[in-house]
């Protein structure tokens, strides 16, 4: 039963999906982004008590894309623009302190997209993949140990939505807005030691990012 609806479902939708199917073009241009909430949120073991951090930066970026109608890859560098804010809560106490923060990172996006065409722009949903490599980082002016750095290189799955908007015969601007979910946000043993006097241990961990991304496309 439940397969003959899927069956139906797909009928359906397929002729609707083909009447916005698009031939396949390359494209490339680039794209300035701005992340305005990166952050990382940890839970910690600490002598039989969960120790909460939460941290957050904002972040600018430089990317170049290639895009082929349904695909788009891109390889990015981007940097922090803030200080980190770093916000704990420990039996009952809350302490939230901005540190002196730098890191650059290498960010590669592999993305999937579904193109709708309405004459003047195209809108597209977009959902895919994202590698953060981590080049450099130093927090309170000293520099990022390897495990610092294995740590901020994570995995992303990434979604959003996307418009194109025509400005002349084979040039458009971009705009993307996604959000990413961090797959690989556990941190090395050594960031859960270091609370508690050496004593922390894992709990659990989760991570998000939010970006806009604007900037000029070529048609090839």
């Amino acid at each position: 039963m439940i397969s003959g609806r899927i069956l139906v479902l797909c009928v359906f939708l397929i002729p609707v999906f083909s009447a916005f199917a698009e031939p396949i073009k390359v494209s490339a241009g680039l794209l300035v982004s701005w992340v305005p909430l990166e952050g990382d949120y940890q839970t910690i073991n600490v002598s039989g008590s969960t120790l909460t951090d939460n941290s957050t930066f904002e972040a600018l970026g430089l990317e170049a894309f290639l895009d082929f109608t349904y695909e788009e890859v891109s390889i990015g560098i981007n940097g922090a623009v803030t200080q980190l804010n770093d916000t704990q809560t420990y039996q009952g106490a809350t302490t939230s302190v901005n540190s002196p923060f730098s890191i650059t990172d290498i960010d590669i996006r592999l993305i999937g997209k579904y193109p709708f065409d309405f004459g003047s722009f195209t809108l597209f949903p977009l959902a895919g993949l994202e590698k953060y490599f981590c080049l450099r980082g130093s927090l309170n002016n000293v520099s990022y140990t390897s495990d610092q750095i294995s740590d901020s290189s994570p995995w992303l799955l990434t979604a959003g939505v996307g418009v194109d908007v025509t400005v002349a015969d084979k040039l458009y601007v971009r705009q993307e807005l996604t959000g990413s979910y961090n797959l690989t946000s556990r941190r090395s043993t050594s960031y859960y030691q270091s609370f508690g006097s050496g004593s922390g241990s894992f709990q659990s961990s989760s991570g998000w990012e939010i970006q806009f991304s604007v900037g000029l496309g070529l048609l090839l």
